[in-house]
């Protein structure tokens, strides 16, 4: 079974992605309502993916990814950013640490 952690503060999203991943039995979704929250998950259930919301309550999404690209056992975690947000500072921001 694969793992994937949503780290993601909006209900009606995680709704949605919940709604997404119910017909794949060989997959177990699991919610962070903030980037702390997904670090601690990251550690405790090692998942395969991470899906991230760029704008979380306690952290900016490229500073989740600092401190996940920083840490040497999950430095190469694929993640995908979800995001409304899509400036291009933003992307620039998060070009300096999309990859290990």
């Amino acid at each position: 079974m694969k793992t994937v952690l949503y780290i993601e503060d909006n209900p009606l999203n995680v709704y949605l992605v919940q709604a997404i991943f119910a017909p794949r039995a060989d997959v177990q979704l699991l919610i962070a309502p903030t980037a702390e929250r997904g670090l601690e998950l990251v550690n405790e259930a090692r998942p395969h993916l991470i899906l991230l919301d760029l704008n979380l309550p306690d952290m900016p999404g490229d500073l989740f990814m600092r401190r996940l690209r920083a840490d040497p056992l999950h430095a190469s975690l694929p993640v995908i950013a979800i995001s409304g947000d899509s400036l291009q500072e933003q992307r620039n921001r998060l070009k300096d640490v999309a990859i290990a």
